[in-house]
């Protein structure tokens, strides 16, 4: 179930018998992640929060998507690089209800190690928290792709490879 739980998390949108397609984030090769960046969005945005810091110089926080799910909650923002205006990542904070504690995981805007860490996260992902989690992200996408229709972006892109990870 967990399994199935995380799959429909990922890909969300499929055609049976025809390949998988998703709005590209960015084919920018500036776009992926420094490990400074990855730290900063996973670990140093939670002291930041905590002890009423600024925001780590030449980048910016915009809010994405805020959704309450069962004993959860969300919150997702565009980490930008604003230099070069490139989209690096999501970033996104869970808040649990269950253990009192907040989660913090980026979601890179391109696929390559990051993206590797992240999936091997969602594995880790107890089933009440990966069904809510599930629920957040199918309402992301259901939003996003109501504002892209809107907006005219009705060519999509080819999705890249889903590489998912076994749980061992």
């Amino acid at each position: 179930m967990k399994k199935l739980v995380l799959l429909v998390m990922l890909v969300s949108v499929s055609v049976f018998g025809q390949e998988t397609y998703v709005e590209e984030v960015s084919s920018d090769p500036n776009s992926e992640l420094t490990q400074e960046e990855y730290n900063y969005l996973t670990k140093g945005l939670r002291v930041q929060e905590e002890s009423g810091l600024d925001m780590k110089k030449g980048y910016e926080l915009k809010m994405l998507a805020y959704k309450k799910v069962n004993r959860y909650t969300f919150t997702s923002k565009i980490f930008i690089e604003t230099a070069t205006n490139i989209v690096k990542g999501i970033s996104v904070k869970i808040e649990s209800g269950v253990t009192n504690k907040a989660y913090y995981l980026v979601i890179p805007s391109t696929v390559g190690k990051y993206t590797d860490e992240y999936n091997k996260l969602l594995m880790t992902f107890e089933q009440p928290m990966a069904q809510s989690y599930t629920i957040f992200l199918s309402d992301a996408l259901r939003s996003y792709a109501s504002y892209a229709y809107r907006i005219g972006a009705q060519k999509p892109m080819k999705l890249n490879s889903l590489n998912l990870p076994t749980k061992q």
